[in-house]
């Protein structure tokens, strides 16, 4: 059987990430011994969500700065990381001189200058010629500013890049430049799609990180949860599980090892809902315009 090891780490949304690696049957680490927890602080912040621009200037940027300068100087050892080059840019133009002391923590390697991008892009509606300057111009600014390209991991929706085949391209292809891979796996994507994540992962020499948020249904995040906990096993069995030992376990059934349960399925009719994170488009798919 497969295993995944796990590697927790500190965000703003709790999710934990896999380090993945394949083992042999009955060769369990020893969790209650030797065990040294590293983690990162990490805001993830949309410039615009529920807020306006507004909000996120007043409130949400000077919170995470001077939070965070209050963190380095209480804990010596304390690492903070923030994506978004639009955002840093935001933070010098309306806080120069907080921008100017975060630079101080930036040449410690205490605050990390992470991602890549401008912004946290909508890949649906964009051109190829508009992701690649999204990076391009992330990394020119990160370059101008701190004096590094950011280019740590390859985050990427499965289902929003095509598919398996694209997303084993796009695997094979950051391999060759020394990139590693960080499948997106938060916990509204179907169990299908987490199958997949994991087999790509066995797969991949350059495997980084796996993000797991669980078999519990729906993202708590996003709706409140309301029916079994469980449910995701019962009606999609075979199904990656996390196994409580620090691994997740992706079975050696033939393909993604996922079938349908359809009479438990049946227990969990479709509702006609719009989720919190759907709201900014209508139902059509079409983009909701003020």
């Amino acid at each position: 059987m497969k295993r995944i090891i796990f590697l927790a780490s500190l965000f703003l949304f709790a999710h934990t990430f896999a380090l993945a690696q394949t083992r042999k049957d009955g060769d369990k680490p020893d969790l209650n011994r030797g065990r040294t927890l590293y983690t990162v602080g990490y805001v993830h912040l949309d410039t615009q969500w529920n807020w306006d621009y507004t909000k996120t200037i007043d409130v949400f940027l000077k919170r995470t700065l001077e939070r965070n300068f209050d963190l380095f100087e209480k804990y010596p050892d304390y690492i903070f990381t923030f994506t978004g080059a639009r955002r840093y840019r935001m933070m010098k133009e309306y806080y120069p001189d907080l921008y100017a002391k975060m630079l101080g923590y930036v040449r410690q390697g205490r605050w990390i200058a992470g991602g890549s991008c401008v912004e946290e892009s909508e890949v649906n509606v964009s051109s190829s010629e508009s992701m690649i300057r999204e990076v391009l111009y992330g990394n020119a600014y990160y370059e101008r500013e701190f004096g590094y390209r950011s280019i740590d991991y390859m985050r990427v929706h499965l289902s929003q890049v095509g598919g398996i085949t694209p997303a084993r391209k796009l695997q094979m292809f950051c391999e060759q430049y020394g990139v590693r891979i960080c499948w997106h796996g938060p916990g509204d994507m179907s169990p299908l799609a987490h199958a997949a994540n994991i087999h790509i992962d066995l797969a991949a020499q350059n495997l980084g990180l796996q993000e797991w948020s669980g078999i519990e249904p729906p993202n708590f995040v996003i709706q409140k949860l309301k029916d079994n906990h469980g449910a995701l096993l019962e009606v999609f069995p075979g199904m990656p599980e996390y196994g409580n030992d620090g691994f997740v376990y992706a079975n050696d059934k033939p393909g993604l090892g996922v079938d349908l349960n359809e009479k438990e399925a049946a227990k969990y009719p479709c509702e006609n809902t719009v989720t919190t994170w759907t709201q900014t488009r209508n139902r059509d798919g079409s983009l909701q315009t003020p």
